[in-house]
């Protein structure tokens, strides 16, 4: 996703500093914002982009839910099947959990890529400001 937007501005920039070779160059105002704008929207879409990666955490596996099972003494007393028992729920929950998480994970994704659209949008909107003036 970054590498995509990144290749795009690349270009862009590349046409403007086609139109820009004079030494004592001034960029006009009208440039200015949607440049900052470009820069401001592409930040936060790379942002949301590494958030997507961060890793998941589940309950299920937190030490406060396993803590008591190592503490009580009943767990430690009763038959090994009961202890298998145990680890088959807390296998269970993970997945079970998994499709919230992938639902947030997926639209902060798609957060990030309209956010990457309107930066690259900006981008292309200051540059053609740029070589029309």
């Amino acid at each position: 996703m970054i590498s995509s937007s990144g290749r795009l501005v690349t270009l862009l920039f590349g046409l403007s500093a086609l139109s820009t070779k004079a030494p004592n160059f001034v960029p006009p105002e009208a440039v200015k914002l949607p440049l900052y704008l470009a820069a401001a929207l592409l930040v936060l879409a790379a942002a949301a982009g590494i958030f997507t990666n961060a890793p998941r955490r589940s309950d299920a596996i937190a030490l406060k839910n396993l803590t008591p099972l190592i503490a009580e003494d009943r767990y430690w007393n009763a038959p090994w099947i009961y202890a298998e028992r145990e680890v088959a729920k807390t296998r269970l929950t993970v997945p079970q959990n998994s499709p919230a998480i992938n639902i947030s994970t997926a639209r902060t994704l798609l957060v990030a890529i309209v956010l990457e659209i309107a930066g690259v949008a900006c981008v292309t909107w200051a540059v053609t400001s740029l070589v029309s003036a």
